[in-house]
Protein backbone atom coordinates (compact mmCIF):
# COMPACT_ATOMS: atom_id res chain seq x y z
CA UNK A 1 0.00 0.00 0.00
CA UNK A 2 3.01 2.46 0.53
CA UNK A 3 4.21 1.62 -2.69
CA UNK A 4 0.69 2.54 -4.39
CA UNK A 5 0.63 6.05 -2.54
CA UNK A 6 4.60 7.00 -3.36
CA UNK A 7 3.08 6.01 -6.91
CA UNK A 8 0.29 8.33 -6.63
CA UNK A 9 2.18 11.27 -5.70
CA UNK A 10 4.90 10.73 -8.67
CA UNK A 11 1.83 10.91 -11.00
CA UNK A 12 0.30 13.85 -9.19
CA UNK A 13 3.79 15.57 -9.52
CA UNK A 14 3.70 14.46 -13.21
CA UNK A 15 0.20 15.72 -13.79
CA UNK A 16 1.18 19.39 -11.60
CA UNK A 17 4.01 19.42 -14.00
CA UNK A 18 1.94 18.84 -17.24
CA UNK A 19 -0.63 21.39 -16.22
CA UNK A 20 -3.29 17.85 -16.31
CA UNK A 21 -6.45 18.82 -14.34
CA UNK A 22 -8.17 15.92 -15.27
CA UNK A 23 -5.43 14.03 -14.50
CA UNK A 24 -4.73 15.58 -11.35
CA UNK A 25 -8.23 15.13 -9.68
CA UNK A 26 -8.03 11.33 -10.79
CA UNK A 27 -4.48 11.01 -9.24
CA UNK A 28 -5.63 12.39 -5.97
CA UNK A 29 -8.58 10.35 -6.17
CA UNK A 30 -6.13 7.23 -5.93
CA UNK A 31 -4.04 9.02 -3.26
CA UNK A 32 -6.91 9.78 -0.81
CA UNK A 33 -8.16 5.70 -0.95
CA UNK A 34 -3.97 4.79 -0.67
CA UNK A 35 -3.95 7.09 2.13
CA UNK A 36 -6.86 5.69 4.09
CA UNK A 37 -6.06 2.33 3.44
CA UNK A 38 -2.23 3.04 4.68
CA UNK A 39 -3.57 5.00 7.70
CA UNK A 40 -4.36 2.03 10.32
CA UNK A 41 -0.74 0.13 9.75
CA UNK A 42 0.60 3.19 10.26
CA UNK A 43 -0.96 3.75 13.73
CA UNK A 44 0.27 0.17 14.63
CA UNK A 45 4.06 0.12 13.11
CA UNK A 46 7.04 1.67 15.03
CA UNK A 47 9.90 0.18 12.73
CA UNK A 48 12.47 2.09 11.55
CA UNK A 49 12.63 1.07 7.85
CA UNK A 50 8.14 2.29 8.28
CA UNK A 51 9.15 5.85 9.48
CA UNK A 52 12.06 6.69 6.80
CA UNK A 53 9.30 5.46 4.03
CA UNK A 54 6.72 7.73 5.84
CA UNK A 55 9.67 10.54 5.61
CA UNK A 56 10.68 9.83 2.10
CA UNK A 57 6.44 9.92 1.55
CA UNK A 58 6.16 13.04 3.33
CA UNK A 59 8.78 14.96 1.55
CA UNK A 60 7.17 13.87 -2.40
CA UNK A 61 4.16 15.37 -0.61
CA UNK A 62 6.21 18.81 0.21
CA UNK A 63 7.05 18.56 -3.65
CA UNK A 64 3.85 18.30 -4.62
CA UNK A 65 2.60 21.03 -2.78
CA UNK A 66 5.09 23.54 -4.12
CA UNK A 67 4.34 22.72 -7.40
CA UNK A 68 0.48 23.62 -6.56
CA UNK A 69 1.18 26.51 -5.02
CA UNK A 70 3.31 28.01 -7.94
CA UNK A 71 0.15 26.52 -9.94
CA UNK A 72 -1.67 28.94 -8.05
CA UNK A 73 0.28 32.05 -8.18
CA UNK A 74 0.62 31.98 -11.77
CA UNK A 75 -3.06 31.46 -11.95
CA UNK A 76 -3.55 34.39 -9.46
CA UNK A 77 -1.14 36.34 -11.38
CA UNK A 78 -3.37 35.71 -14.42
CA UNK A 79 -6.52 36.72 -13.21
CA UNK A 80 -5.15 39.92 -11.30
CA UNK A 81 -4.20 40.58 -14.76
CA UNK A 82 -7.46 39.63 -16.32
CA UNK A 83 -8.80 41.95 -13.90
CA UNK A 84 -6.84 44.89 -14.16
CA UNK A 85 -7.33 44.96 -17.92
CA UNK A 86 -10.86 45.06 -17.18
CA UNK A 87 -10.35 48.23 -14.96
CA UNK A 88 -12.63 46.60 -12.34
CA UNK A 89 -12.25 44.61 -9.81
CA UNK A 90 -15.25 42.17 -11.28
CA UNK A 91 -15.38 40.93 -15.45
CA UNK A 92 -18.65 39.96 -14.66
CA UNK A 93 -21.85 40.94 -12.52
CA UNK A 94 -24.04 38.03 -10.57
CA UNK A 95 -26.54 37.71 -13.12
CA UNK A 96 -23.51 37.46 -15.76
CA UNK A 97 -24.05 40.59 -17.61
CA UNK A 98 -20.64 42.34 -17.96
CA UNK A 99 -19.64 44.85 -15.48
CA UNK A 100 -18.90 48.27 -15.10
CA UNK A 101 -15.85 49.93 -13.75
CA UNK A 102 -18.06 50.84 -11.04
CA UNK A 103 -19.26 46.92 -10.31
CA UNK A 104 -22.64 47.87 -12.22
CA UNK A 105 -23.85 46.40 -15.25
CA UNK A 106 -22.87 47.79 -17.92
CA UNK A 107 -25.65 49.01 -20.36
CA UNK A 108 -23.23 50.59 -23.08
CA UNK A 109 -25.40 52.14 -25.92
CA UNK A 110 -28.60 51.16 -23.95
CA UNK A 111 -31.36 53.29 -22.75
CA UNK A 112 -33.94 51.89 -20.16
Amino acid sequence: MLAELVRCLHAESDALVAGDANGLAQVVERKESALRRLAPQLGRAGQAWLRAAVRGVRDLNDQNARLLSAHMNMTRARLDALLGAAGTGALYSPDGRAAGADGRNAQRGVRA
